[in-house]
């Protein structure tokens, strides 16, 4: 193996590039592992991010009876916060959700149950355009923690469409992108 110093420089950091380093955690301990750029990113940013493609035209047109689940629980004293989603659809023929708003929070028994207001409101356009489109939303920071209770901890989370009926037509896909932290209140 040459001297790390005598390797080229990469000018062009990918988050797919690979780091080397050592997993203290591993079994048998001290094992030499990649790690990608985003990834250690992400650690070091205390966020993560979830992607989900949906290809399905009938899982996305009954979102307002069957919301998507994004995350699983966190578990005990535990609550997913988001720190930013995006929804992106494709150009083929446009869904009708007709008044319906997109919404995304925390689910219980299969239905989002919070926050109180939705956060992305409004907003049914981009599923209801006849061209390619996306939507990003930014809570402001991340809710606030007295929006937090023993009522929204170890709620999974997920998106869906509320304040209407189910599309009736489109063929596009989604693409959902979440970055979220889970908070740990067990102090």
């Amino acid at each position: 193996m040459a001297k790390i110093s005598t390797y080229n420089i990469d000018n062009s950091v990918n988050g797919d590039d690979l780091l080397l380093g050592t997993d203290i955690n591993s079994s048998p301990p001290n094992l030499t592992k990649n790690f990608t750029v985003d990834k250690l990113a992400a650690y070091i940013r205390n966020y993560k991010t979830v992607e989900k493609i949906i290809t399905d035209p009938l899982v996305i047109r009954a979102m307002g009876t069957a919301p998507i689940q994004l995350l699983d629980a966190p578990g005990a004293n535990k609550v997913i916060s988001p720190l930013m989603m995006s929804l992106t659809v494709g150009s083929q023929d446009p869904y009708n959700f007709t008044s319906s708003d997109i919404r995304a929070g925390w689910m219980s028994g299969g239905v989002i149950v919070s926050p109180p207001t939705p956060w992305i409101s409004g907003l049914a356009a981009p599923l209801n355009g006849a061209v390619q489109s996306s939507i990003t939303y930014y809570p402001s920071g991340c809710l606030s923690a007295t929006t937090f209770n023993t009522v929204n901890y170890n709620l999974a989370f997920g998106v869906g469409v509320v304040g209407g009926v189910d599309a009736t037509q489109g063929e596009r896909s989604l693409k959902i992108v979440l970055q979220y932290q889970v908070l740990d209140f067990n102090i």
